[in-house]
């Protein structure tokens, strides 16, 4: 009789200080991805993977109701590569739309070297060591990282950037999207004189006096990473609702979720996990919508 290895990992959902899922013992979330095929659907139970696109750029866009910001998510602009663009000094691509994939860019991929896409070797053009860079820069300026620490970004020693070239792309980006760091500010004087932040859908985090440095990033950090989890959970659990033991729960892996549904309802399941995984939100009067990409895979 055939013997098939079972992992069985732990979830805890109250381990990091700002609601984020852990995943450990061991953690499927750290697998690199040229082996996460080792991971196999059990027969009768095909998964569905969705992984939700720029969902904390989408959230901050709503709380900070930056113009630009609002506008190239309403026309399906790429912002990561608008700023990648800003911050290296490239111009920008003739469409801003799926601009790594868009056929009438394909004369600026040339000319300025961009990574051309191998989806057989599972790599694509959004993996740019500038637009990743770019990307992980922004994030940690999202939540109160300083261009002097950004040497540490993976990329940043191979681009050859010094500390001279992050802080002029930090300002670069600012000048790009103003009202974000407007917004920014603002959140952590209102939390330093209240003494706690808050989620889009009303989670509370309480701060004790650990300085300005700490307290800003945390106050930055939570409204955006608790306010993404809250999606997530939202999502969680009209998955149960829906489709009760016809569901399992397999792993969730930075702002994706994998589902393994009974094969008796895997035909509602395809319909009805886009319609539940794609809400459109609400978030500080600014109305939000929320696409994910889709996978499947069987035994």
């Amino acid at each position: 009789m055939l013997i098939v290895p079972r992992i069985f990992h732990s979830i805890s959902t109250h381990a990091q200080a700002n609601a984020r899922w852990s995943y450990t013992k061991p953690p499927l979330a750290q697998t690199p991805r040229d082996l996460r095929f080792i991971y196999k659907p059990d027969p009768g139970w095909p998964w569905i993977t969705f992984d939700h696109d720029q969902i904390e750029l989408r959230l901050v866009a709503a709380e900070c109701k930056d113009p630009t910001m609002l506008e190239g998510l309403r026309k399906g602009w790429d912002l990561h590569l608008m700023a990648c663009c800003v911050m290296f000094k490239i111009p920008m691509p003739p469409t801003l739309a799926d601009p790594v994939h868009a056929p009438e860019n394909l004369d600026w991929r040339t000319i300025h070297r961009w990574t051309m896409c191998n989806h057989e070797a599972d790599l694509c053009g959004k993996d740019d060591i500038r637009r990743h860079f770019s990307k992980t820069f922004g994030h940690r300026q999202s939540y109160g990282g300083t261009a002097q620490r950004a040497g540490d970004i993976p990329g940043a020693k191979a681009l050859g950037l010094t500390s001279k070239d992050l802080t002029q792309m930090s300002r670069d980006r600012a000048a790009l999207f103003p009202r974000l760091y407007e917004w920014q500010n603002e959140t952590v004087i209102i939390g330093a004189k209240r003494g706690e932040t808050r989620t889009w859908d009303g989670r509370r985090r309480r701060y004790l006096s650990r300085g300005y440095t700490y307290l800003k990033g945390e106050m930055l950090d939570h409204p955006m990473q608790a306010g993404v989890q809250g999606i997530e959970n939202m999502i969680f659990l009209q998955i149960v609702e829906d489709f009760g033991d016809d569901s399992l729960f397999k792993l969730g892996m930075h702002d994706s979720q994998t589902w393994a549904f009974a094969d008796r309802v895997i035909d509602r399941a395809r319909v009805r996990v886009r319609e539940i995984a794609q809400p459109t939100l609400t978030i500080a009067g600014t109305p939000m919508y929320f696409p994910a990409s889709f996978k499947e895979r069987t035994a």
